[in-house]
């Protein structure tokens, strides 16, 4: 999943990913596509769609309101619709 406009925060990680952690180029195109997947997953249970992929709106508030239960549905839909 590419998107238009990335989040800060996913790019800060992915920053800290290659400059500390020294994860290759797959590695991080992966963690970001995963990222901005599940992000997109919880914004639409909540009934906040993405309006032409922009994650900029992604702030640490929306971060730390994540659960559990968010993960545990992204997981279900994963194995349901993207088998």
């Amino acid at each position: 999943m590419q998107s238009n406009k990335t989040c800060p925060l996913i790019e800060d990680y992915i920053n800290y990913l290659v400059v500390i952690k020294g994860r290759t180029q797959n590695t991080i195109k992966e963690y970001r596509t995963d990222l901005l997947m599940f992000f997109s997953f919880v914004l639409n249970n909540r009934g906040m769609p993405l309006t032409n992929k922009d994650f900029s709106m992604i702030s640490l508030d929306f971060i730390k309101s994540i659960v559990l239960n968010d993960m545990y549905n992204f997981f279900s839909h994963c194995q349901i619709e993207l088998n």
